[in-house]
């Protein structure tokens, strides 16, 4: 769901202007958030989509960023990170709190805080910063 408009997907017009509030809320001092980025970003998605030029032409700092739990084959509880729609990798595997603190029913919310772009003929995204505010904190 989106944190700026209450819909599920953000649309284009919420993610322009809700980046910069988004930028805002990570700088308030009262607001704690723990940072994280997006791991397997070299690799194609499932969908064939090449995960670091999609984040390079489609993502800035202050999207929002979908965190889904999944349990996978190859670990106890995956966080994936979705952009509109759009897999974009998994939360470290070393940050299980994630996991864990939306298996316990906390509501996150997920906002890039940068992009760190490479490649000279062919841009990319080569890491993608992510902050986690835990919006019920107990």
């Amino acid at each position: 769901m989106c944190f700026f408009c209450g819909h599920g997907l953000c649309h284009r017009s919420c993610d322009s202007g809700g980046g910069a509030d988004a930028l805002a809320l990570l700088a308030e001092s009262s607001v704690r958030s723990y940072p994280t980025w997006i791991a397997d970003l070299k690799r194609k998605s499932p969908d064939g989509v090449d995960r670091s030029r999609y984040v390079y032409e489609k993502i800035r700092p202050g999207d929002s960023i979908e965190l889904i739990l999944e349990n996978t084959h190859r670990y106890e509880h995956a966080v994936a990170l979705r952009h509109r729609d759009v897999y974009i990798g998994y939360a470290p595997k070393g940050h299980f709190w994630i996991a864990h603190a939306i298996d316990d029913g906390r509501r996150l919310l997920a906002i890039v805080d940068k992009v760190k772009v490479g490649g000279i003929f062919r841009r990319r995204a080569k890491s993608v910063g992510v902050r986690v505010i835990v919006l019920d904190a107990r």
